[in-house]
């Protein structure tokens, strides 16, 4: 992933590589509002106004690289929509089998529509929305299949005030962008089951039900 924060004023420009758990365990317990980060060959130094720490500093060259969204075709779908898309079908994964391709989310993209399948060859979850086109995207012609652990850090990563998400498939990886944030992904190898097959076209019977009350029950 890759996210770009705003408001930062700084000195210099370049590349530092932070010990994430280090890092994460003071941000937890400061409560200043202004972190500065000072940065040498040695060391990382952390300075807020109650507090000063020194970690040891890596080498940022180390750290492989990390693609940025420059496509210019790509599908764009609204925000809120993917996100709820995402929860209602990422549960009925596989994470356990060794079938690999039930451990990740189909990706389908129809004319005008998108569509996200989910498996665990006992239960199945399936969700379409709107969709529209920037350039002239086309769908790769294998399946795609995202792994879960992407689609669930882009649904944790999408900010509120997003508008879309702009998805880029590739043959073998995706970039997913939502406003500051962009999912990079390599894509699940292995075969999607047909799941259209098991939803039947027709029903005879059709039972209305009020959400609330049979969400209570």
């Amino acid at each position: 992933i890759r996210f770009k924060v705003g408001g930062i004023t700084t000195s210099s420009t370049g590349d530092a590589l932070l010990p994430t758990q280090r890092v994460s365990s003071i941000l937890r317990e400061l409560q200043d509002e202004q972190l500065d980060i000072i940065i040498d060959e040695q060391n990382i130094t952390l300075k807020a106004a109650s507090a000063k720490f020194r970690l040891t500093s890596e080498d940022p060259r180390e750290f492989p690289p990390v693609p940025t969204f420059s496509e210019e075709n790509y599908f764009r779908i609204p925000a809120p929509v993917f996100r709820q898309m995402i929860r209602r079908t990422s549960f009925a994964t596989d994470t356990e089998s060794s079938r690999y391709a039930l451990r990740g989310l189909l990706l389908e993209f129809g004319e005008g529509t998108v569509t996200l399948a989910a498996t665990d060859s006992r239960r199945l979850a399936v969700a379409t929305a709107a969709c529209e086109k920037e350039g002239s995207p086309v769908p790769p012609a294998k399946t795609t299949v995202v792994p879960t652990k992407a689609m669930s850090l882009l649904e944790r990563s999408i900010d509120p005030q997003a508008e879309f998400v702009d998805i880029a498939v590739h043959d073998n990886d995706v970039m997913m962008r939502s406003g500051a944030g962009t999912v990079y992904s390599r894509l699940v190898e292995g075969r999607f089951p047909r799941y259209r097959d098991v939803i039947p076209r027709s029903g005879n019977v059709n039972v209305p039900l009020p959400v609330a009350p049979f969400f209570a029950a």
